[in-house]
This record gives C-alpha cells, structure tokens and sequence, in this order.
C-alpha cells in the first residue's frame, strides 16, 4: 500500500469515477485501475463493485475512505510538525470556489487566524458540485459554495451572501438596456453544469432572451476578461466588478432580480465543531458588516 495509491482511491471518491480522477491526477485509466488492484490485494479485500459502470464503492471501499483521508492529513502535516514540533496547530481543510479566492474568503481566512495564531489551512479550490464531494467523502472540512437546490443526504448548507445577475459589457459598447444588449451582441456563457450557469439559462429562458453564444467558461475571472475584450457580454453575479481592469460596466435586468447564494457547506456530524462554528461565526460578521453581498 501506497500514500499515491491512497490519494488516487480518496480522488475516486470525491470525483466519482476512475476517469474523473486520472484526469484531476494526471493519470492514464490503466494506471489508476493498476493502482487500484493493487490496494485491494494489499488489503485482500474487493474497494469497487466493478458490475456498475463507473465502479463503486463497496461497503468497505465506503469505510475506508474517512481513514483514508486521515492517513493523507497526518503526511501532510509532519512538515509543520517537524518544523515546528512545539506549537500546537489547529488543522483547517477548506474547499472554495474560485471566485471567491479574491473575494470574502482571504477575509475570513484572516479573521479566523486572528482568532487562532496557530491555524494551518489547506485550501482547495474547485467548482460547487466537486467541493460538495469531497465535503461528503470527509477530505475536507468544510467548503464555500454556490447555493445547492437541496443539500445532499447527512450535510448542512448555511448561505451568507446574495449576489444580483447582472450584464456585463464592455465599457465601450452601446449605452443600451440589459436585454437589448443581450439580444444584438455575441454572448459569453457559463457553463450550464455550473449553478450560476443554470440560473443565467432559466432567467434567458423565463424572459424569453434569445442570444448569440460564441464562449462557453467556467470562471468568473475568465468572463470579465473576455468581456473586457470586447468580445462579447455576459450574465454575471456583480461582485467587486467595478474593481476590476475599467474596461466593463455593470448593466441592472429588469426587475425582478436574480440572485447568486453563497455560502458554507459542512457535514452535520460536525455542527458542533468549534472551528465550524468560528468559520459560521465569522462568515456571519462579515455578511451583517456587508449588508449581505460579497
């Protein structure tokens, strides 16, 4: 048994399949099923049910993936240790999506330091649906996300913040409203998979805007970029758009306004963790001092 076997099995079930975690791994599919068999003959005991396609779990494929994730936390953190084996570190495993690297999350990130001189963050960075996995399987703690329709079997959802759906244009572009800008210029997208993809379809859908698509991305920074550009317009959540390079203006749709949520995901075993509840505390501040937008 391997610590690379271990990572690659504990990516299985985050991402669901043999494929999915080759890919985040950069590993071929026949090395992971070679890394694979080779785990369950170090244990002598079948991880996957290989008459599904993808493979799942087995019952004890399942139990092993919590003690999994702790074998790779306590490798992580010997360097700190050995570096430094007198203070006594608070361990945090926190899941953000991207777009909040540069927004609230440093700030509570901050916050929470300030409460704990010797907190030790890793932070993983990820779209909403595969932080929700990984917030599931127990590989991290707790993760910042977009709002979820329903949350998942044995996990808690805060929300904290709401962002309005916007145009954004080029600074440059025709002084037109939201839905004429919409109508007449090429259309950047996000991707439908995304939450806030499946918004921006609905709202289109809902007031009947048909549009010119040329770009489909993932990332918020990438679409104000893109606007930027002048290659096209965009459906975006305004936050901090102003702040970004002059070269876009925010534009209001009509009422009634759409909103992104964000906000915290956690298991429910955990809700009376005191670093949960510094991270809820905390994130909660930060919405009242910002009236409740990121």
């Amino acid at each position: 048994m391997s610590l690379k076997s271990l990572r690659t099995f504990v990516a299985i079930a985050e991402t669901g399949s043999f494929v999915a975690a080759g890919e985040r791994l950069f590993l071929t599919h026949a090395a992971v099923s070679m890394q694979m068999k080779a785990l369950e003959g170090a244990f002598g005991i079948p991880l996957f049910d290989r008459s599904h396609r993808p493979p799942q779990l087995t019952e004890a494929g399942k139990a092993l993936v919590p003690n999994a994730v702790d074998l790779i936390r306590a490798y992580e953190r010997l360097p700190n240790l050995l570096q430094n084996p007198d203070a006594e570190k608070t361990q945090l495993s926190l899941g953000a999506i991207p777009s909040s690297l540069t927004g609230f999350t440093p700030r509570i990130l901050n916050a929470l330091r300030r409460r704990s001189p010797h907190l030790h963050v890793t932070l993983t960075s990820q779209l909403t649906e595969e932080l929700i996995q990984m917030v599931e399987v127990g590989s991290i703690d707790a993760a910042f996300v977009s709002h979820i329709p329903e949350s998942p079997s044995g996990l808690e959802w805060r929300p904290f913040f709401r962002e309005p759906l916007a145009v954004l244009a080029q600074v440059d572009a025709p002084m037109l409203p939201a839905e004429r800008l919409l109508a007449e210029l090429p259309f950047i997208r996000f991707r439908r998979t995304l939450w806030v993809g499946r918004l921006i379809e609905n709202l289109l859908k809902a007031r009947r805007i048909h549009v010119r698509e040329i770009m489909v991305l993932d990332n918020l920074e990438a679409v104000v970029s893109m606007v930027a550009q002048g290659i096209g317009v965009a459906i975006a959540p305004v936050q901090r758009l102003e702040k970004t390079t002059g070269l876009t203006r925010v534009v209001p749709l009509p009422t009634p306004t759409v909103y992104r949520t964000l906000g915290l995901v956690f298991r429910s075993a955990r809700k009376n963790d005191p670093l949960i509840g510094s991270i809820i505390s905390e994130v909660t501040a930060l919405a009242k001092e910002t009236g409740g937008k990121s």
